[in-house]
C-alpha cells in the first residue's frame, strides 16, 4: 500500500505547479514574462523591478512600512500596522498579482483583468516601486513619476512632483 502523505504531497506540488504554470501564461509583459520576486511572504526588498511582481499575500517594505499585496485583491501600505493608503480597487475580484511592468506602469490586476494603475506607462524601461518610511512611489530611473502619498527620493534628490 503506497504512502498515503506521499502521494497527497506529491499531488497537492503537481496541482501547485500547474496552477503555477497557468497564471504565469497569463502574466506576460510587452517584451517577455513577469517574474514573482520570490516565493514567500515578503519580498525581501524596499523595491520591485521592472518585471516583477508580488502575488496575494507578498509585499515589499522599509523600516516600519509595508507595501503588501492582500488576498482580497487590494493594494495597501501600511506602517507599524495601521494602513496609510490603498487602491480600494477590484474588491471581492479574484486577485491575480501586483506588477511592476516593463513599461514603468505600476498595476493590480484580478484574474479577470486590471483593477488599477499608477498610469506611468511610456516613462522608460528603467522603473520600480520603491517603499520608504511611511511612502511608496514609482520612479523612473532617478526620477519619481507617482507617489502614494506625494513623497519619495529616487536616489539623487531630483524627484520630480508625483501622484
Amino acid at each position: 500500500m503506497p504512502n498515503l502523505t506521499f502521494v497527497r504531497n506529491a499531488v497537492f506540488a503537481v496541482a501547485s505547479a500547474a496552477a503555477i504554470v497557468t497564471m504565469a501564461a497569463g502574466c506576460v509583459a510587452e517584451d517577455g514574462p513577469l517574474v514573482s520576486s520570490q516565493v514567500g511572504a515578503v519580498a525581501g526588498s524596499d523595491r520591485l523591478h521592472a518585471g516583477e511582481i508580488l502575488l496575494p499575500g507578498q509585499a515589499i517594505g522599509a523600516g516600519s512600512t509595508t507595501l503588501v499585496y492582500q488576498d482580497d485583491n487590494n493594494l495597501v501600505l501600511y506602517r507599524s500596522g495601521a494602513p496609510l493608503w490603498s487602491t480600494m480597487a477590484g474588491l471581492g475580484a479574484t486577485p491575480n498579482y501586483f506588477a511592476m511592468q516593463t513599461d514603468c506602469n505600476a498595476v493590480v490586476y484580478s484574474t479577470g483583468g486590471y483593477v488599477w494603475a499608477s498610469w506611468t506607462n511610456g516613462r522608460g524601461s528603467q522603473c520600480y516601486a520603491r517603499v520608504t518610511e511611511g511612502q511608496w512611489f514609482v520612479c523612473s530611473g532617478s526620477n519619481r513619476v507617482w507617489s502614494a502619498r506625494g513623497g519619495g527620493d529616487c536616489g539623487d534628490g531630483k524627484s520630480t512632483p508625483g501622484g
